[in-house]
């Protein structure tokens, strides 16, 4: 039977790994206060006290994890974001600790009973047939695979002989390596899109209307640190919220991605299909065929870049001429239009 301490060990590594895949399941993209503090109590518990003998693995890959944690607390008092998280050597060695608890855990593997001394427990064939796990289709006792084994002794318990029990056993520990595995995977993944360089430039990002606030999280800082490097580079600050356009008018345009398609559709100076030339009705049919030929071509131009991969705003900076400047946001509903077509 378990030890009151063994007890209490497992069940504080089961509570941190619970709250662990809460987190993973979520979307919050660094360690919560709930996370850390369930890992706060791992660490504290699994680091005094005695040592429980089937926990002595379990103990020791606790304490490597408590130096992958420590450390990990130290960098995050110094990350100007709060944000930091822990890297491949943390989750490893977690991985390790859990795979440790499950095996401190397991029961004894019982020795299997021979066939004659069943026998003399004065067992009928069918117990015998439940003790073996030997079963027909229907899931009732196997009495065939019985008189074979009494027959032949060896036909069936033989050294590929696996008790129902262990079997069970086996099945579990399959399963919890691969909520591990799942869980380790997931957290690793999780630290690789944190910590991932921003898809574009500072530049290029500013100049598509993306906010300071997102764009302090692509480069891991802070908002005041982002200002620095924009005051230091001679790049116009990006303000740090974009209006609503659903409640507020600014005088900034939203990227594509903070803002409503109908809302955007609206800021939109020239629509791409429809009534090119109904803003001047009166325009003579040589200008309008001039303006009709013009946005025939600034669409093939924008569906042309945009088939090789290239970013609304990347599109607008080369489609865009002094004379004719165009946004990213017309961009966007020229791809929006054509793909909705």
């Amino acid at each position: 039977m378990a030890s009151e301490r063994q007890q209490h060990l497992t069940l504080v590594v089961d509570h941190a790994r619970r709250v662990h895949e809460e987190w993973v399941q979520g979307e919050t993209p660094y360690v919560t206060e709930a996370l850390e503090e369930a890992l706060d109590e791992l660490t504290a518990v699994i680091t005094t006290g005695d040592i429980p003998g089937p926990c002595r693995e379990m103990v020791q890959r606790g304490e490597e994890l408590f130096e992958h944690w420590a450390a990990w607390k130290v960098a995050a008092s110094n990350d100007p974001t709060g944000h930091a998280m822990p890297g491949d050597s943390f989750w490893s060695a977690w991985a390790r600790l859990l795979a440790s608890t499950a095996a401190a855990s397991r029961p004894r593997r019982r020795k299997i009973e021979t066939m004659e001394q069943l026998e003399k427990q004065k067992l009928s064939d069918r117990q015998i047939c439940l003790a073996y796990g030997w079963k027909d289709a229907e899931g009732g006792p196997d009495f065939n695979m019985l008189a074979e084994e009494r027959e032949q002794p060896g036909t069936h318990l033989n050294d590929s002989f696996v008790p129902p029990a262990e079997r069970e056993m086996l099945e579990q520990e399959q399963q919890t390596q691969a909520t591990i595995d799942r869980l380790i995977a997931q957290s690793k993944a999780r630290f690789e899109q944190a910590t991932a360089p921003p898809p574009e430039s500072l530049t290029n990002l500013i100049s598509e209307g993306t906010s300071a606030t997102q764009i302090a999280r692509m480069f891991h800082c802070t908002v005041d640190e982002l200002y620095a490097r924009c005051d230091a580079e001679g790049l116009q600050r990006p303000p740090e919220h974009y209006p609503d356009l659903n409640t507020v008018q600014g005088t900034h345009e939203p990227p594509l991605h903070e803002a409503n398609e109908r809302a955007i559709a609206a800021q939109v100076a020239n629509p791409v299909r429809g009534n090119r030339v109904g803003r001047d009705e009166q325009a003579e049919p040589e200008a309008a065929a001039g303006v009709d030929l013009a946005e025939s071509s600034l669409e093939d131009r924008v569906l042309e870049l945009h088939g090789t991969g290239n970013s609304p705003g990347a599109i607008a900076r080369e489609v865009s001429t002094d004379e004719a400047p165009v946004t990213h946001q017309k961009v966007s509903a020229i791809i929006a239009q054509v793909v909705n077509a």
